[in-house]
């Protein structure tokens, strides 16, 4: 009852019903359940195929009709084959199975022997009609797509011919497909001539063809439903073509026209559809358009040539390396960026263009461009060549993708004094997300990392665009800036390339376009330091002071020296992005130096912090916090891996800290917090638990004792069934439920099942009450005016 298509009978409804009746028996009377099973289905005018071909069908069928039953029991099996997953086979075509509505429009019925297959199978007996099945079945009872492609192979001759025929054991082809094109050129004689006369006998001899090819005696050689519907479209187009033309029509051989370039749309002459006309000719211009992808993709061209008032140069933004860009505005008042893609040849075939961009689509990360949709179209026009009018197939491919109010990076670099140093270090911290999100969670490469390609939007948010263009536009690879050692002499390709690019652009970012050309003449550590200086000279105005401007100047150095390690000669010596991220997240994280002198502490002035001696442990944060994609050894992402914990209680309150448990996977994961110097009656609330699959869970560490110097934690964690570990509901968790996590956890790792230990270090901050007097100033003045709208006037 799920099968809907034009082509498919439709089930309406069904009943199974069982009633119980006395019978005699031997002499006896039993009770007897008898069943009852019946198939509501819709009613179809003109019967069966069988009975239309059985009656006087050469004086009955026109052409035009036959056609129209051949294509759509195409369309039908196509929807079977193709169109629903898993696919369905028929197993028993033949003309009783196809019954015709009031329109002649064919439906494929009785699917009693049909079944799910993915591929080949071996059945127990024979199945189908004797007529009807290929020779691999009879012989070896296999059963694949290509049993209704045989099937579907004799029903095309039956309708050709008007009559059962076994023409299919007959090995002259040729003769036989001359034959049938003859006989039927010796019947449209009457009704067509001239040129049209031989499109419809050409149209006989395609479809003559396809049915011998798909009785071919060795399945590997029939055709799939798609290429033979592929072979049959090409057909139509070139009939309406010639009917869009009036007909007029050259009696010469056509030449071949090579793939040409028009404009923003890429053109292509199609060989199959060359009809040249005079010059003269009184013939209108062709504009036919069709669709070439499966389903719609929610844009046509004339949507886009609205929405940008027919690619007016007024609301062009600019070219890049693909194509040119567009300003769009919706009905809605949205605004969007329309991306006419411009190919050197042929370009992407509408399968792999929709494939790829289907995927893109699924793509949301606020550090990447969003598409939101795309256009793939191909019309058809007559254009003069040569002193006469040619077919030509124009496709536009076309990108449509979310506005950003403040363009690329690249067109603001010039600038130096338009970005501070919060909005710099923001764009740098944004990109690397994006260039993240691509290598672990695509498992990507961009391959045209530049500035034009990073674009900015209202918040100054940097957007990694061009997303997937590397693949379409194959053997376009990024550009000489930005291109690393390894790929312009030996052509190499790896995620370095993508780290090399974005050395790059965080040079232009810390340093200016002027300060970037000093670094390939300075060794690295020179030109860090310089960099910093400049920084803290720009800033000796009185902007910054203090802490803030340590900070400021240490995230100068750091980002400097990370894009100087990006850059590296050698590929291997370059950092990936996850250690990238890393740096500057541990930069963050880090605690704040001593108040700067001006400020008035209310304590002794001395803030720091205890961190435990020894090496730092970045492989349980690679692989837990942020392992990529498909690594079966992840179960928790655990965030931060160092506790925070403040040196003392705040008025007899347990001090506490923050975990991030985050659960990608799509099982239950069972965890325990261990500590390794608090014993458990030190903890307040909850040291265990299960996250969710799909889930996030965040835990408070709460000790009624601080932490000692050298203390550290561990979190285990392994995968829980359903049935695992469930929250007492009766009453609070106690030392019972925690054994019972205990031992599940000791329990998994002796039967040798996936359990992760995550070591956590501790972090003692000393805090204080510091009051400085230069940041409190420059508050209230920049705030005064707010506090006296907001506050004062209301009042009044």
């Amino acid at each position: 009852m799920k099968l809907e298509h034009t082509n498919i009978v439709r089930l309406m409804g069904y009943c199974y019903e069982t009633k119980h009746v006395a019978i005699p028996y031997n002499g006896n009377v039993v009770l007897a359940e008898v069943a009852t099973r019946a198939l509501i289905l819709e009613y179809l005018q003109n019967g069966s195929l069988e009975t239309l071909l059985s009656t006087n069908a050469d004086e009955e069928l026109d052409w035009h009709t036959r056609y129209k039953i051949i294509k759509g029991i195409c369309e039908g099996l196509n929807y079977m084959h193709e169109e629903i997953r898993p696919p369905v086979l028929h197993l028993d075509l033949k003309p009783d199975n196809i019954l015709l509505d009031k329109n002649m429009v064919p439906k494929l019925a009785d699917f009693g022997l049909s079944r799910i297959c993915e591929g080949t199978q071996i059945t127990s007996c024979l199945i189908g009609t004797r007529g009807y099945q290929p020779p691999e079945h009879i012989h070896r009872n296999l059963v694949s797509k290509k049993f209704d492609i045989f099937s579907l192979g004799v029903i095309m001759i039956n309708i050709i011919e008007a009559r059962h025929s076994d023409y299919y054991t007959s090995d002259d082809s040729d003769n036989f497909v001359d034959t049938v094109q003859m006989k039927w050129r010796s019947k449209l004689n009457g009704t067509y001539h001239g040129s049209l006369l031989d499109i419809y006998c050409k149209q006989v001899k395609i479809c003559t063809e396809i049915a011998l090819k798909c009785m071919e005696q060795k399945r590997n050689r029939r055709p799939t439903i798609l290429e033979i519907i592929d072979k049959l479209n090409a057909m139509e187009h070139e009939m309406r073509m010639f009917e869009n033309n009036q007909g007029r029509h050259i009696e010469r051989e056509p030449r071949m026209i090579m793939p040409t370039s028009e404009g923003p749309i890429a053109g292509q002459l199609v060989v199959a559809h060359n009809f040249l006309l005079p010059a003269e000719t009184e013939a209108r211009p062709l504009r036919y358009s069709y669709s070439t992808t499966k389903g719609s993709t929610g844009l046509m061209l004339t949507e886009l040539k609205r929405i940008t008032d027919d690619f007016s140069e007024n609301r062009k933004l600019g070219a890049g390396s693909f194509g040119k860009v567009y300003l769009g505005e919706k009905e809605n008042g949205q605004k969007v960026a329309v991306k006419i893609l411009d190919f050197d040849g042929l370009g992407p075939d509408a399968e792999n263009f929709k494939d790829e961009f289907d995927n893109l689509m699924k793509v949301e990360h606020p550090n990447i461009v969003r598409l939101i949709d795309y256009c793939y179209e191909t019309q058809y026009e007559a254009v003069p060549y040569n002193g006469r009018l040619i077919m030509t197939e124009k496709t536009t491919r076309a990108l449509c993708l979310e506005y950003l109010h403040n363009g690329s990076l690249e067109s603001h670099l010039p600038n130096e004094d338009l970005f501070d140093w919060h909005t710099r270090y923001r764009i740098i911290k944004g990109t690397c997300e994006g260039l993240k999100y691509i290598h672990n969670e695509r498992q990507a490469l961009h391959l045209n990392l530049k500035p034009s390609n990073i674009l900015l939007d209202e918040h100054m948010v940097p957007k990694l665009g061009d997303l997937g263009m590397a693949e379409i536009f194959k053997g376009y690879i990024g550009t000489r800036e930005y291109q690393p050692p390894e790929y312009i002499e030996r052509r190499l390709i790896s995620e370095k390339f993508d780290i090399f690019s974005l050395g790059i652009i965080i040079l232009k970012i810390v340093a200016g376009k002027r300060g970037y050309s000093k670094y390939r003449g300075m060794n690295s550590e020179q030109f860090a330091d310089d960099v910093q200086r400049i920084w803290r000279n720009r800033w000796d105005n009185g902007t910054l002071v203090g802490s803030i401007l340590d900070t400021q100047c240490r995230q100068v150095k750091l980002c400097t020296e990370i894009a100087l390690k990006c850059v590296e000669h050698k590929r291997i010596r370059r950092p990936n992005i996850v250690e990238i991220i890393n740096k500057l997240d541990r930069m963050e994280n880090k605690p704040c130096p001593p108040p700067p002198p001006g400020c008035v502490s209310a304590n002794a002035p001395q803030e720091s912090t205890h961190e435990p001696e020894g090496p730092e442990d970045t492989s349980a944060e690679l692989q837990v916090r942020c392992g990529g994609p498909g690594s079966s050894s992840e179960l928790l992402k655990v965030y931060p891996l160092q506790l925070r914990f403040p040196s003392t209680p705040n008025g007899g309150s347990p001090i506490s800290s923050k975990l991030h448990l985050t659960n990608d996977t799509d099982g239950r994961v069972a965890f325990r917090l261990v500590s390794k110097g608090h014993p458990i009656r030190d903890f307040e609330g909850l040291t265990c638990g299960v996250v969710p699959p799909k889930s996030k869970l965040t835990l408070a560490v709460a000790l009624r004792r601080p932490v000692s110097s050298g203390e550290w934690f561990e979190l285990v964690s392994t995968r829980a069934g359903d049935g695992d570990l469930l929250l007492p509901q009766d009453r609070p968790p106690a030392l019972d439920f925690l054994y019972q996590h205990s031992s599940f956890i000791n329990r998994a790792k002796e039967a040798g099942r996936e359990v992760h230990t995550v070591k956590l270090a501790t972090i003692v901050v000393y805090t204080q009450t510091a009051v400085c007097f230069g940041p409190w100033f420059r508050f209230c003045r920049e705030n005064l005016h707010r506090l006296f709208v907001d506050c004062f006037l209301p009042a009044w």
